[in-house]
């Protein structure tokens, strides 16, 4: 792509069409499910406000459909590569289901770091946090924190996709440090994904 990434959509014969970013297995059509599901639950089990959602990241789209399905009224979706949302809705249109075509949606292309300094004070209720799973993401959300904590609602909750517990434990640590330090609490959701052949896991802070 422009960005630079290497997009390949691949057919699984186990788990159907898949999108890969840099030779890392990132969706599988068949248990995308349980992850956008998991993902958009965990922050509503902490609050149920549906009004306003940030989805940083989150290319294939899985998440922004389940926040259209949960019915929140407004979606804003930072996504810094057009090209990755433009090949999962020609070839994994099952995952988006042309999210991006919805009225409740509005996509703001760039870094989404850079475009929400632009955004007024507690405007969100759910931040969506859908990044790589690695340090560099972990940094840059460590460095933009206030600035995620500066556009959520009180009582708002943010959710992050942390990576394997099973995997990497020491990864998933620095997300619930980078959580406790900043708003004082962090939950842990987990659901085993088959494609990815281990548990995942979502950190979820109210801030209170």
């Amino acid at each position: 792509s422009k960005v630079g990434q290497h997009i390949e959509i691949l057919e699984l014969e186990q788990f159907g069409k898949s999108l890969f970013i840099d030779s890392e297995l990132q969706v599988a059509e068949k248990d995308e499910h349980l992850y956008s599901s998991t993902f958009v639950n965990s922050g509503l089990k902490l609050n149920k406000q549906k009004d306003k959602a940030a989805i940083i990241g989150g290319g294939d789209g899985g998440v922004a459909r389940e926040c259209i399905n949960q019915s929140f009224n407004l979606i804003d979706w930072y996504e810094l590569d057009p090209q990755v949302v433009e090949v999962c809705e020609k070839y994994l249109s099952k995952v988006g289901q042309k999210a991006t075509t919805k009225n409740s949606v509005k996509c703001i292309w760039g870094d989404a770091f850079e475009s929400i300094k632009s955004v007024e004070d507690n405007k969100y209720d759910k931040i969506f946090v859908d990044l790589n799973d690695d340090q560099y993401c972990i940094d840059l959300a460590a460095k933009n924190i206030k600035a995620i904590k500066r556009i959520l609602k009180k009582n708002g909750t943010i959710t992050a996709q942390v990576g394997s517990q099973d995997k990497k434990p020491k990864q998933v640590d620095s997300w619930l440090n980078l959580f406790n330090g900043n708003f004082g609490n962090a939950e842990l959701d987990r659901v085993y994904i088959p494609s990815f052949d281990c548990s995942w896991n979502f950190a979820s802070s109210i801030n209170k």
